[in-house]
């Protein structure tokens, strides 16, 4: 009985554990640029993982209150690389669930005056890449709200509007 006592005391110990292992040797933004390497050589896989490390290492480092912390746009942006690496890969629900994450953190974060010009490019980026992802899943009112909203943030841009109105052609056909 003591010594089921005993591993049982242990096996929050060993719960916890994985947090400061998640930090590991390498930081978060080092496991970042390891990732981003892999995603400019085509290496979709590895850059997918590695993505996945570093929102575990930076998550750790916040947790640990180390000044490793890359705070909430470091990790929306290892978020859009990892859903542009989906996206290449063909995985469009995974991109849609990576994207729409970003998406949340940042919607919240500019409702707090969080909102500045880096967040609003990446927030562009991240409604086309889930739009597309959408057009692919063929989710196309879904997609045409994404569309919808990245125009209102770049309204000049020509491939926005094509592919906008590419989408209003499909709903009109029938298609969802």
């Amino acid at each position: 009985a003591a010594a089921n006592g005993g591993d049982a005391a242990a096996a929050p110990a060993t719960a916890s554990k994985p947090k400061g292992a998640a930090v590991g040797t390498r930081s978060a933004a080092q496991l970042k640029s390891d990732a981003d390497g892999a995603f400019k050589e085509a290496r979709l896989a590895r850059a997918v993982t590695l993505y996945g490390k570093a929102l575990q290492a930076d998550a750790a480092a916040e947790w640990l209150g180390t000044s490793g912390s890359g705070g909430l746009l470091f990790r929306c942006q290892c978020l859009a690389n990892r859903a542009a690496c989906h996206l290449k890969q063909r995985n469009y629900g995974l991109c849609v669930d990576d994207a729409g994450a970003a998406l949340a953190a940042l919607g919240a974060s500019s409702e707090d005056g969080g909102g500045g010009g880096e967040s609003r490019t990446l927030t562009l980026k991240l409604l086309a890449r889930r739009g597309f992802a959408y057009c692919q899943l063929q989710r196309f009112e879904d997609a045409q709200g994404d569309y919808g909203k990245a125009l209102e943030i770049d309204p000049h841009s020509e491939q926005l509007q094509k592919d906008y109105a590419a989408i209003g052609a499909q709903l009109k056909g029938g298609a969802k």
